[in-house]
């Protein structure tokens, strides 16, 4: 894992749980992009690796924009991790979902959410029998990409304000794989906020539904459901 370079964005308000990432820092084997939006332009940079600041917009047209200027986020990482800020999670933990993510040489992945978690797929709950189940879904919440899966993905960003749709579309682009996106079991995250009730909801005027509605039209993406293709068990 030495030459291993694993990137967290996140877009973060003043109330992003980020600083319980990056502890304890003898833990964090990743490097942390933080585009803030709040009122305090300089709030987190001295948390961040990579900083920006900028009000407008949301979590992944922004991160398609960044992208589009700094096209080495597509060439120096091997796996990055686009999380909400709500998410509660250590850096001892993020950089064990990191490794479980390359050791199993997967494209798509995501952490399983604790039980407590708010949510909106039971499936995507943590499993206590495994390390991982191999999927054909993960949420936008905090999906992980290789980095071939970020280079066939990221220009789907800048297609949903909402993200709604987007979490459909990567499976088929990557050809749903059986055996290469998963949800990791061993590495949960807990998701603290009701679903829909972030900021971003109340700054964006499009609905969601008919977003992801499109967003899977411009994709033709015909799939419904959330599939378990079997796992690894503890």
């Amino acid at each position: 894992m030495i030459d291993i370079k694993n990137l967290v964005f996140v877009r973060a308000s003043d109330k992003s749980l980020h600083k319980e990432w990056i502890e304890p820092k003898n833990a964090k084997f990743f490097e942390l992009y933080i585009e803030y939006y709040g009122e305090s332009p300089d709030r987190f940079r001295e948390d961040a690796d990579y900083y920006s600041y900028n009000q407008s917009g949301t979590k992944f047209p922004r991160f398609f924009e960044i992208i589009s200027q700094n096209k080495s986020l597509l060439t120096d990482f091997d796996a990055v991790w686009i999380a909400d800020d709500d998410l509660r999670i250590s850096a001892d933990a993020i950089s064990s979902m990191f490794e479980l993510f390359h050791r199993h040489h997967l494209w798509l992945a995501q952490p399983a959410l604790t039980k407590h978690s708010h949510h909106s797929w039971p499936t995507l709950l943590q499993d206590p029998r495994y390390t991982l189940r191999y999927t054909n879904f993960v949420e936008a919440m905090a999906p992980i990409f290789s980095k071939s899966a970020l280079q066939s993905c990221w220009t789907t960003f800048e297609k949903s304000t909402s993200g709604w749709g987007l979490d459909s579309v990567w499976p088929k682009l990557l050809g749903y794989p059986s055996d290469k996106i998963a949800i990791l079991d061993a590495t949960p995250i807990s998701h603290i906020r009701k679903v829909g009730s972030g900021d971003m909801y109340s700054s964006i005027t499009i609905n969601p539904w008919e977003e992801m509605n499109r967003v899977k039209e411009i994709y033709a993406v015909s799939t419904t459901g959330i599939e378990i293709y079997g796992g690894i068990p503890n």
